[in-house]
């Protein structure tokens, strides 16, 4: 399935793996129950059939961003350059985005980490499963 250099198969397996490191990443065992704490969420708390639909239109939408950029725009054809290119985007884009209105509205710094940590660790893989693909 390529269409202008993008596998959207790609796309797809990088959404995936990204959904997967989240439910790992949000398990209780791992970062769940202080993400839960800090939101105030009771526990047990499950998310509803459309969050899920979200978080897989999000991550999807993310993957194919990352594609586009690593494959298409910039041609990266290295590891290294995708896993460097994937912290630029991460911490250049979603972290110095996002940090501000976690800083204004005096969330806790834990809840920033959490949060802002899943998106780096997905844009980090999936940059990796572009060039690798």
């Amino acid at each position: 399935m390529m269409y202008h250099n993008i596998d959207y198969g790609a796309v797809l397996v990088a959404m995936v793996v990204s959904v997967v490191i989240g439910m790992i990443w949000y398990a209780d065992p791992v970062f769940g129950r202080v993400w839960k704490r800090l939101h105030g969420l009771s526990a047990p708390h499950k998310p509803t059939a459309a969050a899920f639909a979200i978080w897989a239109v999000g991550a999807y939408i993310m993957a194919y961003t990352v594609f586009r950029v690593l494959v298409m725009r910039m041609n990266v054809t290295s590891m290294g350059d995708a896993l460097l290119t994937g912290v630029l985007l991460a911490v250049g884009l979603v972290v110095a985005g996002a940090a501000p209105g976690y800083a204004m509205a005096r969330k806790p710094l834990a809840l920033a980490a959490i949060e802002m940590g899943y998106v780096v660790l997905s844009i980090l893989v999936m940059s990796a499963i572009a060039v690798a693909w």
